[in-house]
């Protein structure tokens, strides 16, 4: 299996035993997969005798993993989230040292409002972050952004204590997120503080990234 179609690198692989009671051998992958398109291809081997076949035609997956906003625990921002239109497709969504980027169709589209009532300072609206903790999804309204602005200063030590810096914020608060482990991304208009700043109540999809 690869996350390209040339099969550039290989993401995950198996070797698995012939089912002869079934009219075809299934396998289970064991890989936590990120949620984009794989490709993926098999070969049958006879190590008995040393053949092996041609490789097969190569067919892709599409791994879409989801959180359900209503049953999510908010720690900050309103509670109904999952109530809110979502009008926005995220685009795409990484981090990268000390920057979270979260791109979507409706960024420099939804309007901007003065932040906390200075005209000089619009913000657009608020990423939101979700950490998988104790078996359940924890989420709030972190980093305003301002009009059009997809990027954020975030690192591993601030994403939960400067975002979520009342202790009464756990487990967000004392989250530090680790390499390999997959949490969730969103952009909303302003919901940090709401209704403080309201314009519309709107959001994108949610989509689940892996920290590098």
């Amino acid at each position: 299996m690869s996350d390209s179609a040339s099969f550039d690198s290989v993401v995950y692989s198996a070797t698995v035993a012939e089912r002869t009671d079934l009219p075809y051998t299934p396998h289970k992958v064991t890989r936590v997969l990120d949620e984009k398109t794989y490709f993926w291809r098999v070969q049958a081997t006879d190590p008995a005798n040393g053949v092996n076949s041609p490789l097969s035609s190569v067919a892709q997956i599409k791994v879409q993993k989801g959180i359900d906003l209503k049953k999510a625990h908010i720690v900050l921002g309103p509670k109904n989230i999952g109530d809110w239109e979502r009008t926005a497709q995220i685009t795409d969504a990484y981090w990268v040292p000390d920057v979270l980027c979260i791109y979507h169709t409706r960024l420099g589209i939804w309007p901007g409002v003065p932040f906390f009532g200075d005209a000089g300072t619009l913000v657009e609206g608020n990423q939101w972050v979700f950490a998988f903790i104790n078996g359940e999804w924890h989420g709030g309204a972190a980093d305003w952004y301002r009009p059009a602005q997809a990027c954020k200063g975030v690192g591993a030590n601030s994403i939960g204590r400067d975002a979520f810096y009342n202790p009464n914020q756990e487990p967000l608060h004392s989250w530090v997120p680790q390499s390999g482990e997959l949490f969730g991304v969103m952009s909303t208009t302003p919901s940090r503080f709401w209704p403080d700043m309201r314009t519309y109540d709107e959001r994108t999809d949610v989509k689940v990234i892996r920290w590098p």
